[in-house]
Formats: C-alpha cells, structure tokens, sequence
C-alpha cells in the first residue's frame, strides 16, 4: 500500500511544476513586451500583472511547501464537486465578459460580471452587491479611460 507522504508529495510536485510553468510564461511575456516597447503605455498593464502573477506563484508554492497537508479533503463531501460547478461557472462569467467586451460597453460588461460573481459566491445582499459592482465598474472605467491614449466604450462612465 502506498504511503499517504508519497502522494502528498506528488501532489506537491505537479503544483510546483504547474506553477514553474506560469512564472516562467510570466517572465517570457514581461522581458518580450519589454523588449519591444519600453514605453510606460506598454508596461503599465503588463509589469504590475506580471509581478503580481510572479508573487502570487512564490507565495503558493512556499505556503504548499510549508503546509503540504492542508491539500487533504475530507472524504466522502459533496465539497469538490461544488468548487468544480463554482469555476465551472466562473469561466463561463469570464467568457462572458470577454465576449461583452467585444460587443458592449466595458462599464456594463465589467457591472455584470462583478455582479453575477457575487451572487456566484453567495453573497445575500442583493443591494451591496448591486452597489459594489456598480462603483467598481465606475471606478474601473474611469481609471481604465485615463490611462488608455484611447476612448474606452462605456455606457455611463
């Protein structure tokens, strides 16, 4: 019988490689964007995402390193199979929004997806939501408009 340490460690490994594989995407698209043009209204999006990205795979990867037991589930929940039908649904909002982008408003498209992600995850105050999403899609336009040399299509903002 296999040990229970062996596949942790398994585990373990496949998420180090998967997100290698991330960080070093990351760093490819930062040093080619860089590479091209080093000019601030190309690198305003992409460094900041791209060190984001990069902090944010350092910090799983040594959070799993110190903790590798914290992947184990309890056996027999019905918990996995909702975490799939919740990014199941999560992707298919993003598609969404990808796809509002391109035929709307990026105000309303943002709104939306801001919107059905609450409610996704469960939040009961229909208002507080409705408020929140609108303020950061108005906030977001707006700042989005700002640093972009180009109109951004919105609706209200």
């Amino acid at each position: 019988m296999p040990s229970p340490t062996g596949g942790r460690r398994a585990r373990l490994t496949e998420h180090v490689i998967v997100l290698l594989v991330v960080a070093g995407w990351a760093i490819w698209f930062l040093h080619d964007s860089w590479r091209v043009s080093d000019s601030v209204e190309n690198l305003m999006l992409i460094a900041p995402a791209a060190v984001l990205l990069l902090a944010l795979c350092l910090f799983v990867i040594l959070r799993a390193a110190r903790d590798p037991s914290r992947e184990d589930g309890e056996g027999g929940s019905f918990a996995p199979l909702l975490s799939d039908l919740r990014s199941l649904g999560f992707i298919a909002l993003f598609a969404a929004f990808i796809g509002g982008l391109a035929w709307g408003w990026f105000d309303l498209a943002a709104f939306v997806f801001i919107l059905a992600s609450l409610l996704l995850l469960g939040e009961r105050k229909i208002l507080l939501a409705v408020i929140y999403s609108a303020a950061f899609a108005g906030a977001s336009t707006w700042a989005l408009s700002e640093m972009l040399p180009y109109d951004v299509p919105a609706l209200l903002f």
